[in-house]
This record gives C-alpha cells, structure tokens and sequence, in this order.
C-alpha cells in the first residue's frame, strides 16, 4: 500500500484504491474527487469536502483534525458531504461549520455517511447553525444536521395531543366514537 503526505491539496479525480492519505502539519485536504484507500487526519490537518460545496469519497476515514462543512440555504442539499465507504473515526475529531449565503430551512442535511461509525460524537462541534443539532445515525448510517423544533411547536403538538387523547376518553365514557 503507498502512503501519501498530502500537502494542501486537491483531489477532483481519483487516487488508486491501494492509496492510503495522511493530512498533517496545517494541509487541507479537499474537492470532489475520491480516494481508495483509507484517508488520516491528523490533529493539525483539515479536510474539507468539496470545490465550495460538493463530495468527496473515502474508503475509510480517521479524523483527528477538523472536518470543514460548508452550507447554504439556498437550495436543497446545499450542504459539503463526506462519503466513508468503511469506517469511520470521529472519536477526535472537530467538525466546523460555514455559512456561504442564505440560512438553512430544510428540516436535515446529510453531510457524513459511512459504513461504519467509531465514536459516538464529534469531540468539538464549532459554529454549530441555528436552531440544529447533529444526528449521528440519521437514517442509520449518516450524519445530519436536522432542525430543533421550536418550544412553541412543541407545546401546541403538546396541547394538541393531549387535546385529541381527552376527547377520545370523553367519547368512550359516553359509548360514542370521536369524530
């Protein structure tokens, strides 16, 4: 298997399957591109998927450093994305986020699938955006930004539940069915 430092580079091809990565020392690793083998990145390196906001694919991923997502609320799916064939190692890992435009107002936003995940969470989230949170197994196997349902939604679900339960008791006590 060949090794590769990568210095800040770009990736909008492919590097052989029996190519292994290891991004260190302030090196970016980024674009559209794929990369066969496994992909390390050490606690000073970055990767950041995508030319702007696109993919990349690994076939594997340890990430000690940081890994850039890029959004924008423009469109739908307007998100950086990291796709892991194998494992996946988040266990050191900080994941940053940047806006390049328009807030996002789509209720998720895949920005990570892998094979498999290790660790439960990123050890460092920075510039997290409003009114999200991260879901590590969103749809089994991938990782999204989905919204926080606003306090007031929740209450009226509350009261609307509640609501719909009395009136269903109400019923059965008067041998009527709810309408």
């Amino acid at each position: 298997m060949t090794t590769q430092r990568v210095l800040p580079g770009i990736v909008n091809g492919s590097l052989a399957a029996a190519s292994a990565v290891t991004v260190a020392g302030g090196a970016t690793l980024g674009g559209s591109g794929s990369v066969g083998g496994g992909v390390s990145v050490l606690a000073t390196g970055f990767l950041s998927p995508g030319n702007s906001i696109g993919t990349i694919e690994v076939g594997s991923s340890s990430l000690a450093g940081m890994l850039f997502i890029e959004h924008d609320g423009a469109s739908a799916g307007s998100i950086d994305r990291l796709n892991v064939l194998g494992g996946f190692d988040i266990t050191s890992a900080t994941v940053a986020f940047s806006s390049l435009g328009s807030p996002l107002d789509d209720p998720a936003y895949v920005f990570a699938n892998y094979g498999s995940l290790t660790g439960s969470q990123f050890a460092s989230v920075v510039d997290l955006p409003s009114g999200y949170q991260i879901d590590y197994a969103y749809q089994g196997s991938s990782i999204a930004l989905i919204a926080v349902p606003e306090p007031t939604a929740l209450a009226i679900a509350a009261i609307g539940g509640g609501l719909a339960l009395a009136l269903r008791r109400r019923a059965r006590r008067n041998g009527t069915r709810p309408a």
